[in-house]
């Protein structure tokens, strides 16, 4: 079978890899986490919870592009300047376009579209801030609250990819620690470095590509409305070869 091939890294052929690992070591009757249940439960979750939250992202990325034409410019202008007007974008260009991967940070700052992140469980009884937190609780993160903590984040809710950016233009890493779009923890989102490639290779290549304008008579907003995701109000923009 193609997954036993060791150079095959993406997460089905590795996690099945592991459940013929885990069946040769563990006893009849006893359980593990690395079953095909599972393996079709992670896959279901990477596919549907990742479509609503990237295709939510996108939506508020361009909306704050489309109102902010300077930052718009900035970014196209870096792209051409860094890689060029038709070459493809791929993540491994990340390093050369630090403000793309602060702009996507930006977004996923601003309107972080799953406030709330993964739901997590204590097993054992603990306490916080003098708080009794007994075991088998469900523990919710307030990522909106952090994401928008002015403490935190200098003036929250302006759009300002530069606050990831050092005065030389690197990618500061320190700031970026402090945005957690994905969670804390080592049970942060699955699905995290797929959706960092995605948006940083779909950004890059639109903004490449096209300019995207707001279309005149028409009203916008950044209040965001709350679903199963935080999602931008309907909108339309008008697009351009750039």
């Amino acid at each position: 079978a193609d997954y036993l091939d060791e150079s095959h890294h993406d997460i089905m052929a590795v996690f099945m890899r592991r459940i013929d690992e885990e069946s040769e070591k563990i006893n009849y009757g006893d359980e593990s986490l690395f079953n095909d249940d599972m393996l079709a439960r992670i896959m279901t979750e990477l596919f549907f919870a990742g479509i609503q939250t990237e295709c939510n992202t996108f939506g508020w990325a361009f909306l704050y592009l489309a109102k902010q034409q300077d930052i718009q410019e900035k970014a196209r202008q870096h792209i051409w300047n860094e890689v060029g007007r038709e070459a493809e974008i791929r993540f491994e260009n990340r390093r050369q376009l630090p403000y793309i991967e602060a702009l996507v940070a930006e977004v996923q700052r601003i309107a972080n579209v799953a406030p709330f992140g993964l739901f997590h469980k204590n097993h054992q009884e603990t306490t916080l801030d003098g708080y009794t937190i007994p075991a088998g609780s469900i523990v919710m993160m307030n990522l909106y609250s952090t994401l928008l903590d002015e403490n935190v984040f200098a003036d929250p809710s302006s759009f300002n990819p530069d606050r990831f950016l050092t005065p030389s233009g690197e990618l500061d890493k320190r700031a970026m620690k402090r945005s957690v779009p994905y969670g804390i923890g080592s049970r942060i989102c699955i699905g995290e470095i797929i959706a960092r490639t995605e948006l940083f290779t779909v950004i890059g290549t639109l903004l490449q590509k096209f300019r995207f304008s707001l279309i005149e008579g028409q009203e916008y907003s950044t209040e965001q409305t709350m679903q199963l995701t935080i999602q931008a109000k309907k909108y339309s923009l008008r697009i351009d070869f750039a």
